[in-house]
């Protein structure tokens, strides 16, 4: 036991100037208390932490990607494509599956009737695929264009829409 505490003393007496030991008796067991062994055990149980709860939600990435689809087709039936290869091209259409549902960002679209068209689609999808619900952003510019103006007080959203969604639960016992 007397060896190996001055094994760790020698490895900690090398770094004292970045340390602070503190050697405590607790419970018949010998512990020590550093800068680095704290950091160290943050690193060990904080990063498996933050990566566990890192990443996409996909529960709604199917549906978005339909949805997307849709939208296009709105796009191409008022001309503002010419195929879906352009949507996608142009950066008009971008979404993420969130926790209730999914949020949709429209970019430099200024008609309100490509929006109600884009609504209506929205709300199709939404009672098909039983989202909570959509929370749809319209931009007026291009998405390059509101990176660029946007700076450190982020996007300047022209109109923002919720469409949600109340289902009954079935009694049907199948």
């Amino acid at each position: 036991m007397l060896s190996e505490m001055k094994n760790l003393w020698s490895y900690f007496y090398s770094d004292m100037e970045f340390m602070r030991i503190c050697i405590y008796k607790r419970v018949g067991k010998w512990v020590f208390w550093s800068k680095r062994g704290v950091s160290l055990a943050l690193i060990i149980f904080l990063v498996p932490l933050r990566i566990s709860i890192a990443g996409e939600n996909i529960k709604w990435h199917g549906a978005g990607l339909e949805l997307t689809a849709s939208i296009e087709n709105v796009f191409l039936e008022y001309g503002v494509c010419e195929s879906h290869n352009d949507c996608t091209k142009r950066n008009l259409v971008f979404f993420r599956s969130v926790d209730d549902g999914l949020d949709v960002s429209l970019y430099n679209i200024r008609d309100t009737s490509i929006i109600a068209s884009v609504l209506g689609r929205c709300a199709k999808i939404l009672a098909v695929q039983h989202i909570p619900s959509i929370s749809i952003r319209v931009f007026r510019l291009s998405k390059q264009e509101e990176l660029k103006r946007a700076g450190i007080f982020g996007e300047k959203v022209a109109d923002k829409y919720i469409i949600e969604g109340k289902y009954a639960e079935s009694n049907n016992s199948n």
